[in-house]
């Protein structure tokens, strides 16, 4: 084995081919061999003939007879002889020769073998250097495996470790959300301590008041006497218009509320489904509240008061007048009262419409900051306005409120809100030239401590343009305390929501989510329960998506769950800020399902944060709204950048996806506007490229209203159904809106149409388009059959 590596060291150091030399010198050396073994042969054959000779010689001389013939057979020998030996030199020649190249290669063979020695010597040094080298790889060999081993050993510490990082961010991040929830509970109880500190004032100022009252008690003919003289007269209650059928002084009589009853006459029911009939308190004027769909509605009856109070009603019931040139049979409402379930009284509208062909009442409000004769704040936020609105669209009412001034200043436009707001209920085009190009402008409602400040600069006055409050002194108006039971929580009705209340009752979680209504997305709440706020029952939790104690009303609960994390998965930790594929993964998922994420985040200044950020979106995808252009640009690759709403911030922000160290998707979806907006033409882009896997995926997210109530996402869905194979489906909502109008220049059969011939080219679209054409009894243009 040495010596061929010598041999081949040799060859490649020398390039000579010491093997083959060997060969050649092995054969030339077998020849040799064999010429000297012939050689010998002849010798001894030439010994023998000499002998033979030398017998026969012996034998002619003894036998003259044979000499003749010895001596031919002798010349034929000697020839034969002469020849072998002309052989002989021959082979003597080539032997010399042999032996000549023997020599040299003798020589060269001593340089060879003196060349061996050299090179075996070397091969002997480099095979030292090789067991030397062979050690230290054994036992760097060995190095490494103790490294490996090392390595494994720090893995699996820098494994648990990084899972008990994953832990521990997963602890500070519940701990941030509880740390939140018990700021939240403490601003709430600092805030309940203020309200009850500011209602013990209250208390005893009434206490003072009653004591007053106590002192300047009617005899029993005066109280008679106010009774008979209160029959026609109206008073206020914080600014609310009631009129009396008899002032309740002191416990109620049953014959009362029996003679009430009698008013309590229904029209129907409210025959639209606005999807806006849970609503707060205003905020800003002008606002509107609707009643749910088949709310039975409460007929008015006459007033017996036959004049319209304040200022602005006779100028705003004039204005509306040009109502009735666009719908004739409109009816304007004035001097009427709603009744009031368990009171005596009742309320009273300052204006109300009435359009019989839609079974559609409205009541008009007109808000004054301050009452002008008593100075106190009156229709400010958080009075007994909300009460009114939730009991006026409780008995199947629409409720617009105006502010004073905006009636008083701008008319016009208060109409023309009106006409808008009936266009919106009814889906009617008779008031579409009135309304064009209008845009209404909102201006904020006032609180108590602002209608305080506008008493004080005597700010109704001032853009009324009167010097006097006397013009306010109507003869109709009692301004006497108000001495009988308020409306309250009785007056609404009861509803029963004892389903929900059972079934979250048996949750057993620590986390439950919620499914509201309208869009079907989700509220993930801590330390939940049932509670009452605002004359409405529902769950009250703290929202771990914007860190507060948030409040649904059952009204909009259309279901409720419990979860044992509110996450999706558990924390993806990235701690070496770097885009992998797993981040990004989950980013694209949280984008498209659209789930509110938690993450922890390191700015350019490296300031590390936890932040909830929701309405994710790409920022190439976000134009007027987040992720308004999301499906549009579905197909489009995408950039490492994000924009957000930011809860820690409060505000809009962006984020680049590799500085997100660690994320978690909440177990939720949560639609913004730009989302809502999105869903109109989602399908429309995944059906120009026939991906029905991700038509499926989109429309399960569309909300079912978006489906029933608007056009483009009903007639893109329809589009879907026929061309999945759903066609009866489909075929129904191509019926259910057959004669609708899109906008004022579009029908529903023409957008679709439309549509068949924008998409009839992909796959076997033209086929089913077709088939569906046949079966509606539509009819294409000529041109594009």
């Amino acid at each position: 084995m040495i010596k061929k590596i010598v041999y081949r060291i040799i060859k490649f150091f020398f390039r000579i081919d010491i093997q083959g030399l060997i060969s050649i010198n092995q054969s030339l050396q077998s020849s040799n061999d064999s010429y000297k073994q012939l050689n010998t042969e002849l010798l001894e054959q030439q010994d023998l003939l000499n002998e033979q000779i030398h017998h026969k010689e012996l034998i002619l001389q003894g036998n003259n007879n044979e000499i003749n013939i010895l001596q031919k057979i002798n010349g034929e020998v000697k020839s034969k002889n002469d020849d072998l030996l002309a052989s002989n030199r021959e082979i003597l020649q080539q032997y010399e020769e042999i032996k000549r190249e023997n020599q040299e290669l003798s020589g060269e063979r001593e340089k060879l073998v003196e060349l061996l020695h050299v090179e075996t010597d070397k091969v002997q040094y480099v095979n030292s250097k090789l067991k030397d080298v062979e050690k230290k790889c054994e036992s760097q060999r060995n190095t490494i495996l103790q490294i490996e081993s090392e390595i494994d050993s720090y893995r699996d510490i820098e494994s648990k470790q990084l899972e008990l990082v994953r832990s521990l961010k997963e602890t500070l991040s519940q701990n941030q959300t509880e740390l939140a929830n018990s700021r939240e509970k403490s601003e709430i109880i600092i805030n309940l301590q203020q309200t009850i500190d500011k209602s013990w004032e209250q208390i005893t100022s009434l206490q003072s008041e009653l004591n007053l009252l106590k002192d300047q008690s009617l005899t029993k003919a005066e109280i008679e006497h106010s009774k008979e003289t209160a029959l026609n007269k109206l008073q206020k209650i914080e600014g609310i218009v009631i009129q009396h059928k008899g002032i309740n002084v002191g416990k109620r009589a049953k014959n009362s509320i029996e003679r009430e009853l009698t008013e309590f006459e229904y029209l129907g029911v409210f025959l639209f489904n606005m999807r806006q009939f849970n609503k707060g308190d205003s905020d800003n004027f002008p606002d509107v509240f609707y009643p749910k769909l088949n709310t039975p509605i409460l007929k008015w009856h006459d007033a017996k008061s036959n004049i319209t109070t304040g200022i602005t009603e006779p100028l705003l019931a004039e204005a509306l007048q040009i109502l009735k040139t666009y719908a004739t049979d409109l009816e304007i409402l004035e001097n009427i009262n709603l009744s009031i379930k368990n009171r005596d009284y009742s309320y009273r509208p300052d204006l109300a419409l009435f359009w019989q062909k839609y079974n559609l009442c409205i009541d008009i409000e007109i808000d004054e900051p301050y009452d002008i004769v008593t100075r106190k704040p009156i229709h400010y936020k958080g009075s007994q306005d909300y009460l009114r609105n939730l009991y006026f669209v409780n008995q199947g009412w629409v409720v617009i409120r105006f502010s004073e001034e905006l009636v008083y200043l701008n008319r016009e436009d208060c109409v023309k809100y009106i006409a808008s707001i009936l266009k919106k209920i009814t889906d009617v085009s008779l008031f579409d030239s009135l309304i064009e190009d209008f845009h209404p402008e909102f201006v904020p409602r006032w609180s108590y401590e602002q209608a305080e400040g506008y008493a004080s600069d005597n700010y109704r006055e001032k853009y009324l343009n009167i010097d006097s409050a006397d013009v306010f002194n109507d003869p109709f108006f009692d301004d006497s305390p108000f001495t009988g039971v308020p409306p309250g929580e009785d007056i609404l009705p009861l509803v029963d929501y004892s389903e929900l209340e059972s079934k979250l009752n048996q949750i057993n979680k620590k986390y439950i989510r919620l499914t509201t209504y309208p869009f079907e997305d989700h509220q993930i709440l801590e330390d939940y329960e049932i509670k009452k706020q605002v004359y409405k029952i529902g769950i009250s939790g703290f929202d771990l998506v914007e860190e507060k104690i948030t409040f649904f009303p059952f009204e909009v609960i259309l279901d409720v769950e419990g979860l044992d994390s509110p996450f999706k998965y558990p924390l993806y930790n990235n701690p070496d800020n770097i885009t992998d594929d797993k981040l990004i993964e989950l980013v694209k998922e949280a984008i498209y399902s659209y789930s509110p994420i938690r993450i922890e985040y390191s700015d350019a200044k490296l300031a590390i944060t936890f932040r909830n950020i929701m309405f994710v979106s790409y920022r190439s995808d976000s134009q007027d709204y987040y992720g308004d252009k999301q499906w549009a640009n579905y197909y489009d690759e995408k950039d490492s950048l994000i924009v957000a709403f930011c809860n820690l911030r409060n505000a809009e922000r962006n984020f680049y996806i590799h500085r997100i160290r660690a994320i978690q998707l909440f177990d939720m979806k949560y639609f913004g506007i730009g989302n809502i907006q999105s869903f109109k033409a989602a399908l429309w882009y995944p059906l120009i490229k026939n991906d029905f896997r991700l038509c499926e995926f989109i429309s399960k997210l569309i909300p079912s209203y978006m489906k029933e109530t608007d056009l483009y996402t009903a007639g893109n869905y329809a589009h879907y159904l026929l061309l999945s194979g759903r066609k009866e489906e489909a075929l129904n909502i191509y019926r259910k809106f057959d004669g609708k109008k899109v906008n004022n220049d579009l029908g529903w059969r023409e957008m679709n149409l439309q549509d068949f011939i924008d998409l009839k080219d992909i796959a076997d679209y033209k086929e089913k388009f077709g088939e569906a054409i046949e079966l509606l009894g539509w009819e294409c243009p000529p041109n594009n059959e």
